[in-house]
């Protein structure tokens, strides 16, 4: 029998042909396996080759928060159309504040043919994700975080008179203020005192129940206020009032470089457990408390 000939092989073979050209596949994938406490990673969910014309599909739907891990932000979905068929792709940024390997499980997503209400599932592979500590000074493998550089501001010689003239209209608001009225004396505190008191702090925070994730947040909380203290007064900077990344452009002329990178990685931590509600392990926040007292001896022993 010539098949050419004939049409009903033919319509077989176009049938096959047809099939397997529509295939979808269903993805998803992190850019790296590999993150520090309270970094980010990139996970990518893709639904590839889908024509809308026969099939349709809900979109998937991921929680917040699953096996230590947390999805922080959830970029809009993107549609691509490719050679008559569709690819969808949606991104999310994941994060989290507990050491460890840990896994992202699968993704699975219903595929229901038009026709023949047929539903086909398919899943993606489980990710898996390690989760680097505070402490990585013996780590082999660790590369150190990029120093924060600061943008060189350029002067708008066009507002220079405005400049002269307010700072002359300063000047003499201040001469008139002084010749009334004295300033008051700032108190000064003495360096070993401070460092005496910011130690018996952390020595009295040391001694603290770390069984919920509210007492959790509040020794992380004490201890940000600790260190922020004790800085402000031996330091000459208003860490108090200073926002983490201000703090730590402020600190980034510490000559040690491994005590300003694990410090740097506790200043992170406190403040993503303070203003962002995320719970981070005991093991993790007894950790914190070292980092922070070997930080503030260094400073007092080489405070110039």
């Amino acid at each position: 029998m010539n098949i050419k000939r004939n049409p009903y092989y033919l319509f077989i073979v176009f049938c096959l042909f047809a099939s397997s050209s529509f295939a979808q596949t269903f993805t998803a994938a992190f850019d790296r396996g590999k993150i520090l406490i309270g970094e980010q990673v990139i996970l990518s969910v893709k639904l590839e080759s889908f024509d809308p014309s026969l099939q349709m599909f809900e979109l998937w739907r991921l929680p917040d928060s699953v096996n230590h891990l947390e999805i922080v932000k959830r970029l809009p979905l993107d549609t691509v159309v490719i050679g008559g068929t569709q690819t969808f792709i949606q991104q999310f940024a994941v994060t989290s504040f507990d050491s460890g390997g840990w896994e992202f499980p699968a993704i699975a997503i219903k595929i229901t043919d038009r026709q023949s209400g047929k539903i086909t599932t398919l899943s993606s592979q489980p990710l898996p994700l390690s989760v680097l500590p505070v402490n990585v000074s013996d780590l082999k493998d660790y590369h150190d975080i990029k120093d924060i550089l600061e943008v060189e501001k350029q002067f708008d010689w066009t507002l220079f008179i405005y400049i002269a003239a307010g700072l002359l209209l300063l000047i003499l608001l201040w001469l008139i203020l002084k010749r009334k009225k004295k300033p008051r004396a700032k108190p000064v505190v003495n360096p070993r005192d401070a460092l005496q008191t910011a130690l018996e702090d952390l020595r009295e925070l040391e001694r603290s129940s770390l069984q919920t994730a509210g007492e959790i947040r509040m020794f992380l909380i004490k201890l940000d206020i600790i260190v922020r203290t004790y800085i402000e007064q031996t330091q000459g900077i208003p860490a108090l009032h200073q926002t983490t990344d201000e703090l730590m452009i402020s600190l980034n002329t510490l000559p040690a470089e491994t005590i300003r990178t694990q410090f740097f990685q506790v200043l992170r931590l406190m403040a993503a457990v303070k203003f962002a509600k995320f719970n981070a392990s005991a093991q993790t926040t007894s950790a914190a408390l070292p980092v922070v007292r070997e930080t503030i001896q260094y400073m007092a022993a080489n405070k110039k």
